[in-house]
Order: C-alpha cells, then structure tokens, then sequence
C-alpha cells in the first residue's frame, strides 16, 4: 500500500501579475558523488532539508537509474555516480486530499472495482506524482491493489474500471482492443450538437488544446462519436458550484450573449442532420443543455475538441471553448499567463461539465477464475499496453493514443514505473470467499445521493460472463 502521511500538504500558488502560479516544473538532473543512504544523498545534492527531501520520495518524484523510488526506499544504498533525477516542483492534486475516497467506491469484486472519480485527479500515476491520483486514493481506500485499466481526462468526472487480478485485467485490456466496452458521457454545453454520429479528424500533436479537420488529413486520427440525446437544461436546476462555473466560463467567452460562436457549420459536420441549434440573442436567458454521447474511438480530449469545433463549448471548459477552438496551443500561448491560470484552475477544481456515466463490458468468464493470466501485447510484452511516457506522450493520453504510437514506431523508453508491476492479488475461487453481487456504496459521492444516483449490473461470484452494467444517474452540476 501506499500511503500518503509523510506528503506535505499542499501549498497554494501564488496569483500575483508575473505568473509565478504557472511556473515550469523543475527537474533535476544529478549523479551521487559517493555511495549513502537516498535521502541524505538528495539533501546534498539539491540542499534540501531532510522534510522536503522525503516529500519528495514519498510522492514518487524521485528515480534511480530511471526507476521511481518509493515511501519505503529512503534509506536504500545509492552507489557511487549513480544517476537521479528529481521533479522538485511535482504537480499537486488538491481534490485528491480533500475527497472521501471509501464514498466513491461504486462497486467491488474480487477481480475488480468500478470508482466514480472526481475531477481534477488524475487516474493513474504522473511522472512526478503517485500518491495524488486516483488509482493510489482508491487502493488505499480498499486496503488492495488497483490497476487503472483504462483513462478519464484529469478535469473530467465518471465511472472509471480498476484491476485488482492480472486474469481480469487481460480480459478487459483484450475487451478495449476489440471495441466491446461500451461508454457514455454526460456533458453541459452552451448549445446543442447536431444528433447522430459525428466524425473530426485530429492533428496528431502531443499539445493541447487540440486541432480538428473535417477532412482526412495525412496522418490525423479519425475521431467518432455519436451524440444520442440533446435536451434543454434549465439554469434554475444549477447547483450552486455549476452556477459559479458557469458565471465564470462566461465571462471567458467573447460573445454578447455568453454563447460561443459556431466554428462549424452544421452542414458541414453533419450533412444537415440533426436538431435545430437554439443560440441566444442578446438579451435572452443563458440557454444550457445536457448532452448524452457515446464514444467509438478514444482520443485524447475527443469529446470536449469535437463538441467545441462543432460550437458547442463543454462548461467549464477553459481549454477548449470557442476563443481557442481549433487554433491549437498557438492561440493560447499568445494570451499568456491568463488563459494558462484558467485552464489549470480548471483542471485542479474538476470544473468540467463532463462526466463518464455509463459503462457496460463482459465479465470475466467462468473458465477464467483462478487463472493467473499476465496481459501481453502484441509483440508477447507481458505487461499489456505500455504507459503513456513510455511512449513520449502526455500522462493524460488514451488508450488509443498510445495504440496509435506504438503502430507508428514512435516508442520512448522513459522512467519505467515501480507502479506499472503486475497486482499479485491472488483470484478468489468460487465460493471461497467471493462475493454473489455486486452493491454500491452508500456513502456520499460529492452532493450526490448514492443510493439513487448509481445502477449495477448484476455479477456473480466475480467470472460470471454476464454483461455487466455501471450508471450513475445525476450529474454533479445539477441540483
């Protein structure tokens, strides 16, 4: 288990004019000069005190010989020019401090955990931080090892699916290859998207904000989703937090009215197919509505740059609303430290209108329990798809991003993670010990209601091979 006792809390940025709040992660590059103990080893090194140095160890912000250290490897022997880096200004995730983890448990097995995750907490370790994300957070809530088995943007709220046997995270590694998991989202917008499928292609750029084509381009990644639903959302139903986001992703758009301008046409996204866009005039009532959408490819940031390049702007969201839609990070460099604070701010509180309610995917089968299956890849790698640094992209990069990357030949060996092993919790057999349900938590999730807000599937003693089925049923922007 990882704990996070000897972290120190964190600190608030400053928000003075000269942008020290968007400050560069420093890293540090070093070589011990003779062989020690780690943590004096780095307080020479770096002349840091012994609390700060230990901070750092403990967050998972050190590496020798490009292996992270963990909370228990401090007084570990450190040999003579042996080679550390060190992220000494690791990026901090204050939700994961102040959420209660146990509550967001939405279901358990012995094969696996569905988590409702929050926004502004990454799903799985960065570079420069293992403790404040949600696959340690849910570990230690569950006193077992959980292995993230698949991604949610940090600022985007929802279901996420979490290992806890190497037999079902090969099953369900093998179900997102063959396209059987099927996910839905909720989204906030400043107006409706056109009904039906929609179809971007995006640059293949590890930079964001995005850029979408509606043409095939050499190159770009096709980007499919189907937009099911689109009904009006009435602002009087905000809950208080929403209206506060909503208040202030305004004031952030340049428009009269507070809707975004379109930055494709209907016609040419859809063909002239779907529902009739309802902007406002200036004048009238902010005018809000609540998008169903379900995903067939899973890019990077997919749902808030398609919904953005066809004018309908996610809540919340900084990055991609319509002043930098579809102009990449070119756009926002240009407005400076402003836009960067905004976005962060985004990010850190979870103040994006999306969210992953709906999961529904195959259990492990009857035949699978008690195997000790070791996911491999293509190439018979046994340890399943690689991370996103290994292949030189952003932490928060899809599945099928780093499917693409690697179908590209572009992998990096980076860092590898002591986070990457295999979880050696050992398969329940049937009737010893495993569960006959599956039942949420009745805990409090956000200002949700548990109890009414979350539906599963029924699965038996964990490898039933029945269809299994995760949704939660309110958003945490309505009331």
């Amino acid at each position: 288990r990882r704990g996070p006792a000897r972290i120190n809390p964190c600190v608030a940025m400053s928000d003075d004019e000269g942008g020290s709040s968007m400050a560069p992660e420093q890293v540090r590059h070093v070589r011990a000069a003779v062989a020690g103990p780690l943590l004096p080893t780095i307080c020479s090194l770096l002349g840091l005190d012994r609390v700060s140095a230990a901070s750092l160890l403990d967050m998972g912000a050190v590496y020798v010989e490009k292996v992270r250290v963990t909370s228990g490897d401090h007084d570990q022997i450190v040999p003579k020019d042996a080679y550390l880096r060190v992220h000494t200004n690791p990026r901090r995730f204050p939700v994961a401090r102040s959420t209660d983890w146990p509550s967001r448990i939405v279901s358990t097995t012995p094969h696996f955990a569905v988590i409702n995750k929050p926004g502004g907490v990454p799903v799985h370790a960065t570079l420069d931080n293992a403790v404040e994300v949600s696959d340690a957070c849910a570990s230690e809530a569950l006193a077992a090892r959980l292995w993230a088995l698949h991604r949610l943007d940090v600022p985007t709220h929802g279901l996420v699916v979490m290992g806890r046997t190497p037999g079902f995270t090969s099953h369900f590694g093998k179900l997102l290859q063959d396209r059987q998991v099927h996910k839905e989202y909720l989204a906030l917008t400043y107006a409706p998207p056109p009904l039906g499928l929609l179809v971007a292609h995006m640059e293949p750029s590890l930079r964001s904000p995005k850029v979408l084509s509606l043409s095939p381009q050499e190159g770009y990644h096709e980007c499919r989703l189907v937009v099911l639903s689109a009904t009006p959302f009435p602002v009087s139903l905000l809950s208080a937090r929403a209206a506060s986001v909503v208040e202030r992703s305004r004031r952030s758009i340049p428009a009269e009215s507070g809707q975004p301008p379109k930055v494709a046409t209907r016609e040419e996204v859809a063909g002239g197919a779907g529902s009739e866009l309802s902007d406002s005039s200036p004048g009238e009532e902010l005018r809000l509505c609540e998008v169903r959408i379900r995903l067939e490819t899973g890019r990077t940031h997919q749902i808030r740059a398609q919904l953005a390049f066809v004018g309908c702007c996610i809540v919340g969201d900084e990055m991609y609303n319509a002043k930098y839609a579809n102009r990449g990070v070119e756009a926002m460099n240009a407005e400076g430290v402003g836009v960067k604070r905004r976005v962060k701010e985004m990010e850190d509180t979870g103040a994006l209108a999306l969210q992953s309610t709906f999961l529904s995917f195959r259990d492990l089968p009857k035949e699978g329990v008690g195997k000790k299956e070791v996911p491999t890849n293509k190439n018979g790698n046994k340890r399943g798809l690689p991370s996103p640094e290994e292949m030189g992209l952003p932490p928060d990069a899809s599945e099928q991003d780093v499917k693409d990357a690697l179908r590209a030949g572009k992998r990096k060996r980076v860092a590898p993670d002591e986070a990457k092993v295999l979880p050696s919790v050992a398969d329940a057999a049937p009737g010893e010990g495993a569960v006959t349900s599956v039942e949420p938590f009745t805990g409090d999730i956000g200002a949700i209601p548990v109890a009414s807000n979350i539906t599963s599937g029924v699965a038996s003693s964990g490898g039933s091979g029945e269809e299994l089925t995760f949704e939660l049923k309110t958003s945490w922007w309505a009331l």
